[in-house]
């Protein structure tokens, strides 16, 4: 089915190709816009809201958002990769169908995107805490390390793409081993 597929795309899967990686190209323009204006729009209660006892006593220095806005943009930076790869992704499964090497390395490169996403989360938040807190008053201020369920849950995902790539690889071995046999 998967070269069928790759040699005769029907109209609708080559629409739904087209719509997946278009959005994913707005996307990739979208989230850093979205980023700027939070951290340099946002008021100061909705940037410490996750800081208990912070929000209505403190206000954020152009200094602190500026630099918050440039930690956030490092996760942005590995989802706009992610979206990079998963666009090329839906174009290498409508050229030649899942079971490709071209699949099995936009696959492989995936699964690494979501784990240095994962990664990223739990660097930006440990930034973040010490960012919107440097001005806050003795005792106050917070160093925030924490790893959370969606972390993990990335880290499996992660793992999960990994494999399927491995077996994607696999699957292409023994489909080439197959048509030598033919």
């Amino acid at each position: 089915m998967s070269s069928q597929l790759a040699q005769d795309p029907t109209p609708s899967t080559f629409l739904s190709v087209k719509a997946g990686a278009t959005a994913c190209t707005v996307l990739m323009i979208g989230l850093p816009l979205a980023a700027a204006a939070y951290w340099l729009l946002g008021d100061s209660a909705t940037l410490l809201g996750s800081y208990a006892g912070l929000a209505g006593s403190q206000t954020i220095s152009l200094f602190q958002r500026i630099s918050g806005l440039a930690v956030s943009l490092f996760p942005i930076g590995v989802v706009a990769f992610m979206l990079w790869v998963l666009r090329d992704l839906l174009q290498q499964i409508s050229r030649s169908g899942f079971i490709s090497l071209g699949s099995a390395q936009a696959t492989r490169r995936l699964s690494f995107g979501a784990a240095a996403y994962a990664t990223a989360i739990v660097l930006t938040h440990t930034a973040l805490s010490i960012i919107l807190t440097l001005g806050a008053p003795e005792g106050h201020k917070v160093i925030e390390l924490a790893v959370s369920s969606e972390t993990l849950i990335l880290y499996v995902v992660s793992a999960i793409l990994l494999l399927v790539s491995l077996m994607v690889d696999r699957a292409v071995d023994i489909q080439d081993d197959n048509a030598m046999i033919i």
